[in-house]
């Protein structure tokens, strides 16, 4: 998922639109290797940028917002916290 529209760059603040990107590879590759509950901070960390970026509503939000809601399904039914 890569965050470039217009609307995106004219809020990037400091973290900018590549480090948000970098942060969704970043839970992608610590998911893949079962820290889950390391995954699942970085998410929650990627939202709330998202949402203070790009608004509540914004494509690249409710993707981050569902793969949070997955990410937490998924570590439920592997016995884990979140």
């Amino acid at each position: 998922m890569l965050l470039n529209d217009e609307e995106s760059l004219r809020g990037a603040g400091k973290l900018g639109l590549l480090g948000i990107n970098a942060m969704i590879g970043v839970s992608k590759t610590v998911y893949a290797v079962g820290r889950y509950d390391y995954a699942l901070q970085i998410c929650r960390s990627i939202l709330a940028l998202q949402v203070k970026v790009l608004g509540q509503e914004h494509t690249a939000t409710l993707a981050t917002r569902n793969a949070l809601a997955s990410c937490t399904e998924d570590m439920r039914a592997k016995g884990f916290n979140s």
